[in-house]
């Protein structure tokens, strides 16, 4: 690796209001609360970063503004064809890409560095608290519930039935031996670890022992998610076609005993009842679950569909309108009679279904020129693994708009008008 730039990367130093526009970022993606990802959150995000963007003296630049440009053809076509124009839907997307781009551009080339090193407190934190959780399941949860109470902290199920939420952590009843960290459930704290990991490797020079690493380890095997661990094998891939350039010659050894250790863990790992039977079982009955939501929905109420039913259930929604989907416009779906009942989470199904092929090639765009870049920045083999690990998350959440994820497909774009390189 280039050690200037290795040593810029482990030199980034960050501001106060860099490190405050990053966890705004993280708390807005979190899904932990009505106020977390509401309309008005988001807005108070985007007029902060606006401020500090223009405030520092950046402007936005050419291919930026082409962006916003074909998002608001985007939406001008809906209006057209449907004669309406979904003001939150239409606010709420530009907002989000706005702020996304506010805060990657304002951290700079560092951003992922950041991100990983949060992640990594975050994480940390989690573990003590998961511990306690554990250990005193009921005095911990009585006790978070009270914070909850006196911060005023909205619940994650809205209701407040089964979690109590104090921010930096989240307690779930219905699975309080998995640690859902700062996110809304175990699987969506394991997609943040999943990203933050891959970044700490490449910083940390592949050591595997560094002790991020282990941390984000640890931290991702208490979310016992099958996203996660899937995401975790692609890491160790990744980990094993790029240590022996950045470790030498003196690694060869080690190599050659990484490489079939990693092979029988992802075989373990595809072992659990969790992760290879799920997998299965989910995939042999997604068409019978979606065709029996159909026939049990009961009004009032939404059922939230698992990721193989889901994928089906969009991609009928994305033959309906396949260029452009359904926009901001459910009604006009395939799925019009059910979306109040029924609910995909696959995000990456249910973004085509929605945006059409005109978004998802805007969205592939995106995602390979940052992946490319941050190759080339960091020094390490192959972009192929950050879109992979990008795709298993969504996959599984609704992350493509969470600016988490966003900064990903942005980070390109959002740096490439700054003056300082690596």
């Amino acid at each position: 690796m280039n050690t200037s730039v290795a040593n810029k990367f482990n030199d980034a130093k960050f501001s106060k209001t860099d490190i405050f526009l990053f966890l705004l970022l993280a708390y807005i993606s979190s899904g932990t609360s009505v106020i977390s990802n509401s309309l008005i959150s988001i807005a108070v995000v985007f007029v902060v970063s606006g401020l500090v963007f223009f405030k520092r003296g950046y402007t936005i630049n050419r291919n930026m503004i082409v962006v916003i440009s074909l998002v608001l053809i985007f939406i001008l076509v809906h209006t057209i064809i449907n004669m309406r124009l979904p003001p939150s839907f239409s606010s709420r997307i530009i907002m989000l890409i706005m702020l996304t781009y506010f805060v990657v551009s304002i951290i700079g080339e560092h951003f992922f560095y950041l991100l990983y090193k949060v992640v990594y407190y975050l994480t940390l934190i989690s573990l003590l608290l998961f511990l306690l959780q554990n250990l005193q399941f009921g005095f911990f949860y009585d006790l978070t519930l009270q914070i909850q109470d006196i911060l005023q902290i909205p619940p994650v199920d809205y209701d407040g039935l089964y979690s109590s939420n104090i921010i930096i952590y989240t307690v779930n009843t219905t699975s309080f031996h998995r640690n859902c960290g700062f996110m809304f459930e175990p699987g969506a704290f394991a997609s943040v670890i999943g990203i933050a990991l891959y970044f700490s490797v490449v910083n940390n020079k592949f050591r595997i022992f560094a002790r991020e690493n282990i941390v984000l380890t640890i931290g991702m095997i208490t979310t016992f998610s099958t996203t996660g661990y899937l995401m975790f094998i692609v890491i160790l891939v990744f980990i094993s076609v790029n240590r022996s350039e950045f470790m030498g010659k003196q690694s060869n050894i080690g190599i050659y005993l990484f490489l079939p250790i990693s092979i029988i863990i992802a075989i373990g790992i595809f072992q659990l009842e969790f992760v290879g039977d799920k997998i299965i079982d989910v995939i042999a009955g997604s068409e019978s679950q979606l065709n029996r939501s159909y026939y049990t929905t009961i009004e009032g109420q939404q059922v939230s569909l698992g990721r193989f039913a889901g994928l089906l259930y969009d991609l009928e929604d994305f033959v309906e309108n396949p260029i452009i989907g359904f926009g901001g416009n459910r009604e006009v779906s395939a799925n019009a009679n059910f979306y109040m009942s029924m609910r995909s989470i696959n995000g990456f199904s249910g973004f085509i279904a929605q945006f059409g092929i005109y978004g998802t090639i805007l969205l592939l765009i995106g995602l390979i020129r940052s992946s490319i870049l941050l190759k080339v920045i960091l020094k390490y083999r192959y972009a192929v693994f950050l879109p992979l690990l990008y795709m298993l998350a969504n996959f599984s959440f609704e992350f493509i708009l969470a600016p988490l994820f966003l900064t990903i497909v942005l980070y390109a774009l959002a740096i490439s008008g700054r003056k300082e390189k690596l």
